[in-house]
């Protein structure tokens, strides 16, 4: 029951978030106020993530007390990162908000569009960004609505609470909150859909994307809804929403607990916390996002949308991994399958093009690439050995990304352990993987994930 009533505490915070990933205005206020590829913050070498696994569950009743604001208020950086445009944590952050919470009582709630905070409420950064937002993005200086530059759920928070001050923000912030539409697809699982009579619409757990995408980005026009006010269609589902939530009786109620643990271990809600010793609770969990660091082998695709519209609706990604641990050095080949299913270029789509990263254990040696549409480049990050370039994949073909490289030798065939990191905003990844043994055995998984795995 404590556990369950844990839950409960931390889903009314994040009720109010369902609608932010597109910009929701609920209180408007406005405060005016030489990387390469990997950028790499001055602390990240003393993050030193670790298995859940290993370590021991904390008090989740007494956890969501301090998240709810009982024992002090709480100030969070609300980051909403839209899925269709893939980036490192989950989206691109097409709005962010500010929650000031206590005693599991919101005190105050604004909401931004990081391209209004960005060109208009702030000043430009001259931080020089990572070389692929700079080429393909066309972007001079580095600012918020690129900051989710990492994979590293920790190192993006704490650089979007930078950019966030560096820009003339003034608020100090406890923790960062990063979530994805699928908080809004489960509240419409919930509750059924929602007819919208203002706007023609009734909105389900089916349609809302496109529905909602299109009524912001063109049908406005046609209604003559000012451009400033085409975001009100989410303040007016917002509201129908909270609404409902409320009325929820308590056997819906254990609906939205179930809920809230399957988007925090999904990954698509991201807590990072100022607090050590809560950030180190919600690390074990599995509910901080950070890169981790693992005994055996490791892997993990991040892809980051470049100028490609909200292509990642329509792009599909499958995994195969080989290893054999026979050979010496143990040798593995990666392939990365893409199939961009739409048809033809629309207002949403384009030839997909992202800047691709592939995390394998430290001091593993690439020996062949092909699939990357420029030079490949190498790094080391979060103990790990990094390979990037970008991938082109036209609209109705596919693309393989095939990888061989040699794993360290710490790799070891007794009690070989493949580790996987999904990336957040990915639903499902659809992986197969094949160990040959020394023994001349073979083991074959086919799997599709929603979060990480350790296998076999």
């Amino acid at each position: 029951m404590k556990n369950q009533k844990a839950i409960i505490l931390i889903s009314l915070i994040l009720l109010i978030l369902g609608l932010g990933f597109f910009g929701l205005a609920i209180k408007k206020q406005a405060q005016k106020t030489a990387p390469k590829v990997y950028y790499l913050d001055n602390n990240q070498a003393d993050i030193q993530p670790t298995l859940p696994q290993t370590a021991e569950k904390p008090n989740l009743f007494s956890l969501a007390k301090k998240i709810a604001g009982f024992e002090k208020e709480m100030n969070y950086l609300l980051l909403f990162q839209n899925s269709l445009e893939l980036r490192p944590t989950g989206g691109f952050i097409s709005s962010f908000g500010i929650l000031k919470v206590k005693d599991a009582k919101t005190q105050d709630f604004q909401f931004f569009d990081t391209a209004v905070f960005d060109i208009y409420l702030s000043s430009p950064t001259q931080v020089e960004p990572p070389s692929p937002i700079h080429d393909y993005l066309f972007v001079k200086n580095w600012q918020f609505r690129d900051g989710n530059w990492s994979p590293d759920f920790p190192t993006t928070a704490q650089k979007m609470i930078e950019f966030y001050q560096t820009q003339g923000g003034k608020e100090t912030f406890d923790g960062v909150i990063g979530i994805t539409p699928e908080v809004l697809k489960s509240l419409l699982k919930i509750h059924g859909a929602i007819e919208l009579k203002d706007y023609n619409l009734t909105i389900d757990q089916d349609n809302f994307l496109l529905a909602l995408e299109k009524q912001v980005e063109m049908d406005y026009w046609a209604q003559d809804i000012p451009r400033k006010d085409r975001k009100n269609i989410l303040r007016d589902l917002a509201k129908i929403l909270l609404e409902k939530t409320l009325a929820l009786n308590p056997l819906r109620s254990l609906s939205l607990i179930g809920t809230m643990q399957d988007l925090l271990n999904q990954k698509d809600v991201l807590l990072y916390f100022n607090d050590s010793q809560l950030e180190k609770d919600i690390e074990t969990l599995g509910w901080s996002g950070v890169i981790k660091q693992a005994d055996s082998d490791y892997l993990m695709v991040v892809d980051a949308n470049v100028n490609a519209f909200k292509a990642d609706l329509y792009v599909e990604r499958s995994l195969k991994y080989e290893v054999d641990l026979a050979s010496i050095p143990k040798k593995a080949r990666l392939t990365i399958h893409y199939f961009h299913t739409a048809t033809q270029k629309s207002w949403l789509t384009r030839n997909y093009q992202s800047w691709l990263r592939i995390y394998v254990p430290e001091n593993s040696w690439f020996t062949n690439i092909n699939g990357i549409a420029t030079q490949p480049e190498y790094a080391k990050e979060f103990g790990k050995t990094v390979v990037a370039g970008l991938v082109k994949v036209p609209i109705a073909s596919n693309q393989d990304v095939i990888l061989e490289y040699d794993l360290p030798e710490n790799v070891s065939a007794d009690n070989y352990k493949f580790f996987i990191q999904k990336q957040p905003g990915i639903k499902e990844l659809p992986v197969e993987i094949i160990v040959n043994y020394p023994d001349g055995t073979q083991k074959t998984i086919q799997q599709t994930i929603t979060t990480d795995k350790i296998m076999p």
